[in-house]
């Protein structure tokens, strides 16, 4: 059997609505795959854009295709002239921007489609993702949306991080992506030699990209210093706030598995306890900032420390 290119568990229903539109010649012009990152949304939008410029499927209602399609080896090999996927690039000192410059939106994107297809089929680009557009991106990503150029696709990707222009929204067609069973996130994960604790399994919540980058050394520290917050923060005790600094700053991956377990356990604290209402919403903002001003880890670290020992003393 041929090996399959972007191989994808999951989500039949949503490749099956796109199939069933696009053999019909209905399709739409605008794509929204929704749902939380790690699901797999990406490789699902590289199936559509391989699907959409003729490569073939294997049997079965599937957008499968093999890796020797000519259509795929030329995806693949990033040479394809009627493709183009749009996200953060390192720049020219290997800083990963914020954002998706704006530029990059108005010539990769923008002014792409408006060029004729050079195989005389289809221009295809991918947005990954729209979490990453700031609003001067945003605003030029609309008029192509509004405004289509002919024999043109877009397919964008929404983690749900940041909102969404309403007006974008309204004029995509939207598919939904939900998290994935236990059984399909083990068979992802199979052959990647990971020792995947119960921890990350559970704090990853269906979510296979989300387990393997919870995986990265270091962060599983992080996630027990995160829960020994937790379990201060329901004893109402501050003690253990500083020692969490060490393992939470250790590494971006480190970092990341402190948040992600601390804001998970704080929006369920809030469930049974409208008092930690606050301090969820509080760490939720302070984490935005950070992210909106490029503050490292450690300046992070500190305020985010700092205000859930004041926010401690509230509660």
């Amino acid at each position: 059997m041929a090996d399959i290119a972007w191989p994808l568990l999951g989500h039949s229903e949503a490749e099956a609505a796109f199939r069933d539109v696009a053999e019909r010649g209905k399709l739409h012009h605008a794509w929204l795959l929704e749902g939380p990152s790690g699901i797999g949304k990406s490789r699902l939008a590289w199936r559509m854009a391989a699907y959409l410029l003729g490569a073939r499927p294997l049997e079965g209602a599937r957008l499968d295709a093999a890796v020797n399609d000519p259509v795929v080896e030329k995806l693949l090999a990033g040479a394809h002239p009627d493709f183009r996927v749009l996200k953060r690039e390192p720049n020219d000192k290997g800083k990963l921007p914020l954002f998706i410059p704006v530029d990059a939106v108005r010539e990769d994107l923008v002014t792409f489609l408006t060029l004729k297809p050079a195989l005389g089929g289809r221009r295809v680009c991918i947005l990954d993702s729209l979490d990453e557009l700031n609003a001067s991106g945003a605003n030029a990503l609309l008029k192509s949306v509004e405004e289509p150029p002919p024999n043109c696709i877009l397919i964008l990707i929404h983690h749900g991080e940041r909102a969404l222009l309403p007006t974008i929204r309204s004029r995509c067609r939207r598919l939904r992506l939900s998290a994935l069973s236990d059984a399909d996130v083990q068979a992802v994960l199979v052959g990647q030699s990971l020792d995947i604790s119960s921890e990350i399994r559970g704090l990853a919540a269906g979510r296979p990209g989300e387990v393997v980058r919870l995986a990265e050394p270091g962060a599983l520290p992080a996630i027990r210093a995160a829960r020994t917050i937790l379990k201060g923060l329901e004893r109402g005790e501050a003690s253990a706030h500083g020692a969490a600094y060490l393992p939470a700053s250790a590494s971006d991956g480190a970092f990341h598995a402190f948040t992600v377990t601390l804001q998970s356990g704080l929006g369920e604290m809030a469930e049974q306890d409208a008092r930690m209402a606050e301090a969820w919403l509080w760490t939720a903002r302070l984490l935005e900032q950070a992210q909106r001003d490029a503050m490292d880890r450690g300046q992070t670290l500190a305020k985010l420390l700092t205000g859930l020992q004041q926010q401690l003393q509230k509660v």
